[in-house]
């Protein structure tokens, strides 16, 4: 089965998402910050009403910084994320029974949030998945708000003692 990929550049690698997923590309926009938000999570943007929560995948992935000159916008259900990435590429077509697995030297920081790794002529690219991404944001969201509530709540008894 054939699937089209949106490609784009993060820290020189070759990276892809189902364009099935893909909203939109935009260029670097104002970034309104998230208190508390992992360091992962770069803040929101205001898509003409909508907001989408960017997500530096060069932090997630535990890699240098990169340019964050365009935002990748997928959406999969209620769930609008922007990828900030370095550039954008093209749409590609891949073949589903053709994507690998990414090898064992591939760090498990980057290799959990991919479907698999596809190879072209040129490139080889990690095609990301973004129902991964979107549980590990959920999940880490939820471990943020757990230890504010901690916190607040211990701050709580030791006001009323």
């Amino acid at each position: 089965m054939k699937e089209q990929v949106s490609t784009f550049l993060l820290n020189g690698k070759c990276y892809g998402v189902a364009a099935s997923d893909v909203q939109e590309i935009v260029p670097k926009v104002a970034i309104t910050d998230v208190p508390l938000a992992p360091e992962h999570i770069l803040g929101l943007i205001n898509l003409r009403g909508q907001f989408a929560t960017v997500v530096s995948l060069s932090r997630m992935f535990g890699l240098e910084d990169s340019q964050n000159a365009m935002n990748v916008v997928c959406r999969s259900g209620d769930t609008t994320l922007a990828f900030s990435c370095d550039e954008v590429g093209d749409v590609i077509e891949i073949e589903r029974d053709k994507l690998l697995p990414a090898p064992g030297t591939v760090p498990r920081a980057i290799g959990s949030f991919l479907s698999g790794i596809y190879r072209t002529e040129n490139s080889v690219y990690g095609i990301i998945n973004i129902h991964k991404v979107i549980e590990h944001l959920v999940s880490a969201t939820h471990a943020v708000a757990v230890s504010v509530i901690n916190a607040n709540s211990h701050t709580i008894r030791k006001v009323s003692n």
